[in-house]
């Protein structure tokens, strides 16, 4: 269990829409390490995008408000789920 010291978590996001073909992992890279966030992000199969990313929840909110900023036309919908038992993430990474 967390305890309240412990300020990091980790969120599991999928992006549905026109999001692949667009440059949309390159960006996300590019916000993701000009934070403090560990993960990846990758192309489904489905055509979604999938974001693993780990760090502190205002960090990780900051993350999703920008993505969301500039994809708002491309993105149909999106969720997000805390993830329980994260893998650790040395860097954050296109896979």
């Amino acid at each position: 269990m967390m305890n309240s010291s412990d300020s990091s978590e980790t969120r599991r996001v999928l992006f549905h829409g026109r999001v692949q073909g667009v440059f949309f992992r390159k960006t996300t890279e590019s916000y993701a390490t000009s934070l403090p966030v560990k993960g990846y992000v990758r192309n489904l199969d489905d055509g979604s995008v999938e974001l693993v990313a780990s760090g502190s929840p205002e960090t990780l909110e900051t993350l999703l408000e920008r993505i969301l900023t500039h994809y708002r036309s491309n993105i149909s919908n999106w969720e997000s789920v805390r993830l329980a038992s994260p893998e650790s993430f040395d860097g954050f990474e296109i896979r």
